[in-house]
Parts: structure tokens; sequence; C-alpha cells
């Protein structure tokens, strides 16, 4: 199950690789929750990390798209 965090952060990695300073201050939270989503996410295999980046994986594209137009649906 993804939290809505987690979906922000998969959204905001949709524009491109950002470092988790970037993602902390884009989403205003603390690198505790930031850790925490990130450490999900690599481990759902939706996020990967090269050097101090996180990018999307295949499957995060494919799961940002999905829930991109399920919350379209849903509204």
């Amino acid at each position: 199950v993804v939290k809505v965090r987690d979906a922000v952060i998969l959204s905001i990695l949709k524009e491109g690789p950002k470092s988790k300073t970037e993602l902390q201050r884009k989403m205003e939270i603390d690198k505790k929750s930031a850790k925490q989503s990130l450490t999900f996410l690599k481990s759902s295999g939706l996020v990967s990390q090269q050097t101090s980046l996180y990018s999307l994986t295949e499957d995060g594209y494919v799961a940002i798209d999905a829930l991109h137009k399920t919350s379209r649906m849903n509204v």
C-alpha cells in the first residue's frame, strides 16, 4: 500500500532524479520521514538510488501513472 507521502515522492521523481535533500525541501518533511519513504519505495522496486540521487524505476513509472489514472477516475 502506497501512502500519500510516497505517491508525492513518486510524482516528484517523475520530473527527474532528485537527492533526498531536494525531496525533503519540496515536500517540507524531515529526514526521518524522507528516509522511511525512500526505503519503502526502494524495497518495493519503485525507486532506485545511484550515488546520492533517487529516480523512478520502470515499475515506479507504471505505478505513478496508475495512481494518476485512478485519482482522475475518483474525482
